[in-house]
């Protein structure tokens, strides 16, 4: 028998090769599901008000238990890798954060839709227009429930628990800490609309994960800032016509290198400071030590 602190760390032969690939696999193959099965019997249409939401329902729902499956075959103990949600809160660091973040991303977002406007734009209309569904586009209260419980609660979890409680730590063990930081925050920027936006926000939840040891903090984070999104969503897209959208986002490009730069300086600062160093005893391997080390004495505790 052995302790769970003289176990082999399981991230050492996880393979994820395959698990982004699985992902976006299971997002077509569901969305592909739904206009086939649905359709047939006269539900579900494409452009109604519950498609969208149903979709992105049966993604998290269904990611997620192949994501608690994956962890069981390859025996990561879940508590392990969530960690101990901490006694005390910072939530004004996490709600600067937060808002930091959806200034950077909207700022990338609105800077991006800028220049399509200038080089391309018929791209930039269609982009536009593309986004005046918005989160919360139609008045089924049922839809609207659904999708802000997707945003709000599935999406932060599952999100958190593959690119920061597995990849990240996978790839730890194969690259070390700082490309593994940089490769998981660009790999969740590639699978999201605003890669450069994205991509910082995985960045710094990433830090988070690692600084505090648990998936509870960037979770609560990322939820700040989906409400944060949500919020203004609602307000942003009321009473606003495409045209009068598409004018708007058009002439965004030095509103969004505004936001760019009033976010940047400041969420630099906090990427220096909780960057990690090259020996920094990741979250995971932490974790089991201490549970280890809460193991009364005489007593033998074997994790699976």
């Amino acid at each position: 028998m052995a302790t769970a602190s003289s176990r082999k760390n399981p991230f050492d032969e996880l393979k994820t090769r395959y698990l982004l690939l699985w992902a976006v696999v299971g997002f077509v193959g569901i969305t592909l599901g739904i206009v086939f099965l649905f359709q047939s019997i006269g539900l579900l249409q494409p452009n109604g008000a519950f498609f969208s939401p149903v979709l992105m329902l049966l993604f998290y729902s269904g990611f997620g238990a192949w994501l608690m499956h994956y962890l069981q075959e390859h025996q990561v103990a879940f508590p392990q890798l969530w960690g101990r949600s901490p006694q005390t809160w910072r939530w004004g660091m996490l709600l600067m954060l937060a808002g930091l973040l959806l200034l950077f991303t909207l700022g990338t977002f609105l800077t991006y839709i800028g220049l399509m406007s200038w080089i391309a734009p018929p791209i930039g209309d269609g982009i536009v227009n593309s986004t005046q569904e918005g989160i919360l586009p139609d008045k089924a209260w049922l839809a609207q429930f659904i999708k802000i419980f997707v945003v709000v609660i599935a999406a932060p979890i599952v999100e958190e628990i593959a690119f920061r409680g597995i990849l990240l730590q996978r790839w730890e063990r194969k690259w070390g800490v700082n490309m593994a930081l940089i490769a998981s925050s660009i790999a969740f920027g590639c699978l999201h609309f605003n890669p450069l936006g994205m991509s910082m926000f995985g960045l710094v939840m990433g830090l988070l994960y690692i600084r505090t040891r648990t998936l509870a903090v960037p979770v609560a984070c990322h939820v700040i800032n989906n409400i944060f999104a949500l919020f203004l969503e609602m307000f942003s897209s009321t009473g606003a016509s495409s045209e009068e959208a598409s004018t708007m986002l058009g002439g965004s490009f030095w509103l969004g290198l505004l936001m760019m730069a009033i976010s940047t300086p400041m969420l630099w600062m906090f990427i220096q400071r909780s960057w990690p160093r090259h020996n920094t005893v990741m979250p995971y391997v932490h974790n089991s030590q201490q549970n280890a080390k809460s193991v009364p004495k005489g007593r033998v505790r074997v994790r699976s």
